[in-house]
């Protein structure tokens, strides 16, 4: 899916403990890849800020790539405070939900039913 979204010279922002399949989808992509620290929203802004030409050109676009349920950790990431950071940055969000679908929210809809976004 990530190589079907992302081009050459898009800038991939991925968190350190995502799944194997969206490490892989990342080098497939052929896309820029940055890592941040699992989970850490501060360091994810720090990325951001250093990309603030990227986001002045209108042909490169930054994606973020986390699950909702990191898969190797068990823990849920911190999507509120993501969204937050979306609103200073125009960035786009590749969530996999797979792990929360059917666990997740009052009718298993995922995070965002969860969080009651």
């Amino acid at each position: 899916v990530i190589p079907a979204f992302s081009k050459p010279g898009d800038f991939l922002i991925c968190d350190k403990g995502v799944c194997f399949a969206i490490q892989n989808g990342t080098l497939l992509s052929r896309s820029l890849i940055k890592w941040f620290d699992h989970n850490n929203t501060r360091d994810l802004e720090r990325i951001l800020q250093g990309l603030s030409e990227t986001f002045q050109r209108a042909k490169h676009r930054v994606f973020i790539l986390v699950e909702s349920i990191y898969s190797s950790h068990g823990d849920l990431i911190n999507l509120n405070e993501i969204l937050e950071l979306k609103k200073k940055y125009p960035f786009r969000i590749i969530m996999d939900e797979s792990f929360s679908l059917g666990v997740l929210g009052k009718t298993g809809r995922g995070i965002t039913e969860h969080l009651g976004i």
